[in-house]
């Protein structure tokens, strides 16, 4: 029964905590720029003027990718809110960055002097995304074999361990934490902006980022969760300050790092991942 009001709450509760967290965000960067602040839940009302547009565009790589992008996000969600396999959850969401990434690359909307600077940069952070999502996995599936006699995937065994993930995966979680501030955006291309692409397709990309981001922070709390109603509150607090600094660190508050920059701290973090990995295998 827990396993259904799990999988219910996420699918019903998500969009609407991303969108009013969105809605927020939009208001403290309209008043440090010195601007008038948009209503919260304005994001809400731009989803859903995307969801009444036409479906229009011929390019079917395109409807089936936009389709296939929320479904993957939305099983692994599931999957991760039933206690279910964690590995499994991390593979849905991966699958779904490479169908983002394909349709970004390939689509018809895109310029083809535009698709080979969009593809050499997706890869780059879809490489980043993927790794790092599947190290912490392993990494969790080790950190319960450490209090266990085996280890263990389902998000139920990792949640009942009373010690945090985060005192023996420190490299994962930074990680983790810089996929936050600077890698999931990346699979927003510049053409997904474009008068050409339809905007049913941006509303089943928008809504299945929503989805993503929530997933995302679910892991960063179940990094940092202990057991105990204290873990809650610091856990809690941890994901808030991430996303306080996510919003400081976007554009155009403050200039976002060379790729160069980028590429060798994603680096320098998947290595640093690795060796985490080394030291909790028995």
């Amino acid at each position: 029964m827990s396993k259904i009001v799990g999988i219910i709450a996420f699918l019903l509760l998500a969009p609407l905590l991303a969108g009013f967290f969105q809605g927020v965000g939009s208001i403290i960067s309209a008043i440090l720029l010195k601007e008038d602040p948009s209503h919260v839940f304005n994001r809400f009302r731009d989803l859903y003027q995307l969801y009444r547009e036409p479906w229009d565009v011929t390019d079917r790589k395109e409807k089936l990718g936009a389709i296939l992008f929320l479904i993957l996000i939305l099983l692994g969600g599931a999957i991760f809110f039933a206690g279910g396999n964690l590995a499994l959850c991390f593979l849905l969401l991966v699958f779904a960055h490479g169908i983002r990434i394909y349709t970004g690359c390939f689509s018809e909307a895109l310029e083809p002097v535009l698709k080979i600077p969009e593809m050499q940069r997706d890869i780059i952070s879809s490489t980043f995304f993927a790794s790092q999502l599947l190290l912490a996995a392993a990494g969790f599936h080790c950190f319960v074999g450490l209090f266990q006699y085996v280890g263990s995937f389902m998000t139920a065994d990792i949640a009942a361990v009373d010690t945090a993930p985060a005192l023996y995966m420190p490299a994962m979680l930074i990680g983790l934490i810089w996929m936050l501030l600077y890698g999931i955006n990346a699979d927003l291309p510049l053409h997904c902006d474009s008068e050409k692409t339809s905007g049913k397709s941006k509303f089943f990309f928008e809504i299945g980022l929503w989805y993503k981001r929530v997933i995302l922070y679910a892991v960063l709390f179940l990094f940092n969760y202990a057991g105990t109603a204290f873990s809650v509150v610091i856990a809690i607090a941890i994901c808030l300050l991430v996303w306080l600094l996510e919003l400081l660190l976007r554009k155009p508050h403050t200039k976002l790092p060379e790729p160069v920059v980028l590429l060798t701290v994603s680096a320098i973090l998947l290595v640093a991942s690795f060796v985490n990995l080394l030291i909790l295998l028995p």
